[in-house]
């Protein structure tokens, strides 16, 4: 008995010293000249703490003692109640947060699609006002020709320089991520 409470006390000296000795700097010289000084921290503690079992307290646990006697029935009854308003509010809550995000998925997707085909459809309207007004100018191009032809005759040494065509060009797209429009 003596020497078990002998061998406690000197690991426990064993233990101050080597505290006492981790907490004095360690002093390490690099290959560049410079030194470094690092203190050792005594990590047994940490990993005890992290080794004790967490403990979850569960109050007002009547189970089946209720059915001991018939005068804690209504207390069981009333705990039972509650527990079960409890669960089913729960999977009331997740039933409501599943169709919330399945909603705004499909939603989005939609809004998506939308912006695609408007877009889409947008292209097309610039490209027939870009063809009408490249048929308009190629009338008045001709126009001018018959005009052309007769000044040229008058005026044969002015030449005109050929008025410039314009080029189909894609429309720019910009797509933004947030939905607020709709």
């Amino acid at each position: 008995m003596l020497e078990q409470e002998w061998e406690k006390s000197t690991s426990n000296v064993i233990r101050m010293q080597d505290e006492a000795e981790s907490k004095e700097p360690e002093i390490i010289l690099l290959s560049d000249g410079r030194t470094l000084k690092i203190t050792r921290e005594n990590t047994t503690d940490a990993q005890d703490e992290s080794n004790k079992p967490e403990t979850e307290r569960i109050y007002n646990v009547w189970g089946s003692s209720a059915g001991a006697r018939s005068d804690f029935f209504y207390i069981y009854r009333k705990h039972r109640k509650m527990e079960l308003d409890r669960l089913e509010k729960m999977d009331k809550d997740w039933k409501e947060e599943m169709e919330n995000k399945l909603f705004h998925t499909r939603r989005c997707s939609r809004i998506i699609k939308e912006k695609e085909k408007t877009a889409k459809r947008k292209s097309k309207r610039d490209k027939k006002k870009l063809k009408m007004k490249g048929q308009v100018e190629q009338d008045e191009e001709s126009k001018n020709n018959l005009n052309d032809d007769n000044s040229n005759k008058e005026n044969a040494n002015i030449q005109q320089a050929p008025t410039p065509k314009i080029k189909n060009t894609a429309p720019i797209i910009i797509q933004s991520d947030t939905f607020d429009e709709i």
